[in-house]
């Protein structure tokens, strides 16, 4: 018999009904986290349940979705999930700001550094040694090595002793830096912002120092009339010729000679080379029918022949003096002249006549014009136009300028010009001196054997 195949009853559908918002009945408040599902795309999404809350009330109870978080009131940070990131309220935006505020700072200091030795025109390591040797105070009264002084400059807050057998140099906080035995008969000294140059006028021997010591000490091949440092380290000498009148041979920073020029006829009274060692001025004595006269030779040392030759007829050139990357200053017993090195142009030509000095300062050049007893004192930029100018009536031992202020030794009174603030004023002194110096707030007094520091403010 076939067997009986089972029927399966199919039960009728019943009719969808929607459903009915259920009543739930509350819920014990729940520190723990829910899921929340998400359903097929062909299927209906379930509601989302609702989270409660309940409050210590009788019988009511408050509704959210979001969780409840117990907080800790001794936590001092709480981390919270907001777009996936986690944000850290408290002191950390306060560190933040600290923290960023510090890496300025030293991102400043390194760059300042960087630029400070990466301008340096006689290199890097040269201006980070020069700048140590700085660092640090001393004292004064300083007592100089040597039995009579020969000269005395400054430069860059540093001021250089020149005394018959001594090189001595301090800061003006009153530290002796450096020290140097020259055993010259006849010593002149040259100074740029990084390295001072001592020679042996007539003689052949040189030496060459930065702040740390001698970098070199040799000799010529003929005798030094004069010569000049620049402030890359290019030096140039002014010598007896075998052949001409004279010759001017010009060393790097390295000392190595890259040029040589010769004078046909006439005597070489000065030297003066630009910032950057290209340009050079020569001062040139001449005779004619008797009478004395001037040549300016400039020179390039890419190029031959000069760039331009000025006579003057009526003067005779005392010095001549780098005083920017652009101009050189011409002292004469006529006039201080100012020249564009690449051209030869007169820049500011004044009518003040028969200058008995001129000396390079910080912000200004000052030049002393007029007789024995009465003088007129004319600061100068470096394009020679007239910045201050007052008449003094006396006898100048010496004079110096700091920034715009000008410091005259008269026997044992100093006479004291401050223009910024139009005043004058007079410190009579307990003993002579032979130089001053103009300092930050006072006055470095020199004589043979020592160096002191004299205050305005206490006097």
């Amino acid at each position: 018999m076939a067997e009986r195949k089972k029927v399966q009853k199919i039960k009728p559908k019943k009719a969808v009904q929607k459903p009915k918002k259920a009543v739930q009945k509350p819920k014990k408040a729940s520190t723990r986290t829910e899921s929340i599902k998400m359903t097929s795309n062909n299927t209906k999404p379930k509601s989302t349940p609702v989270r409660k809350k309940q409050v210590n009330h009788s019988s009511e109870h408050i509704y959210e979705r979001e969780q409840t978080v117990k907080k800790n009131p001794q936590a001092s940070k709480v981390r919270k999930k907001y777009n996936g990131f986690s944000v850290i309220k408290g002191n950390k935006a306060e560190i933040e700001k600290k923290k960023l505020i510090s890496i300025c700072i030293t991102v400043v200091v390194v760059l300042s550094i960087l630029i400070f030795c990466l301008t340096s025109p006689t290199g890097p390591v040269e201006r980070i040694t020069n700048a140590f040797e700085l660092i640090g105070g001393g004292e004064f009264p300083a007592t100089l090595a040597g039995t009579k002084i020969n000269s005395v400059t400054s430069v860059d807050n540093k001021v250089y002793a020149l005394t018959n057998s001594h090189l001595c140099a301090y800061n003006f906080s009153g530290k002796n830096f450096l020290q140097i035995q020259h055993n010259f008969s006849n010593p002149v000294l040259s100074v740029s912002k990084e390295r001072a140059l001592i020679y042996n006028r007539e003689s052949n021997k040189f030496l060459i120092s930065n702040n740390s010591g001698v970098l070199f000490e040799q000799n010529l091949e003929k005798p030094i009339y004069c010569a000049d440092i620049s402030n890359d380290g290019s030096v140039a000498f002014a010598c007896e010729s075998a052949s001409y009148s004279a010759q001017v041979l010009v060393f790097d920073k390295n000392m190595k000679q890259y040029y040589t020029w010769y004078l046909a006829d006439g005597l070489i009274s000065d030297v003066a080379i630009s910032d950057n060692g290209k340009y050079l001025a020569v001062a040139v004595l001449m005779v004619k029918n008797g009478a004395y006269f001037s040549k300016i030779y400039c020179l390039d040392t890419d190029e031959k022949d000069p760039i331009f030759v000025k006579e003057l007829s009526d003067e005779t050139v005392y010095s001549v003096d780098s005083v920017s990357s652009s101009n050189f200053v011409c002292t004469s017993n006529k006039r201080v002249s100012f020249f564009k090195w690449k051209t030869g142009e007169n820049v500011n030509p004044n009518n003040f006549n028969a200058p008995s000095y001129f000396n390079k300062g910080s912000r200004f050049n000052l030049a002393v014009y007029g007789e024995a007893n009465h003088s007129d004192i004319i600061l100068l930029n470096s394009s020679g136009e007239v910045k201050n100018q007052f008449e003094y009536n006396g006898i100048i031992d010496s004079i110096s300028v700091f920034d715009d202020n000008v410091y005259i030794l008269n026997g044992n009174k100093i006479t004291y010009f401050d223009f910024e603030t139009k005043t004058q004023k007079t410190i009579n002194l307990d003993s002579s001196l032979k130089y001053i110096l103009g300092v930050n707030n006072g006055i470095l007094g020199i004589d043979n054997t020592s160096i002191n520091y004299i205050s305005l403010e206490s006097n």
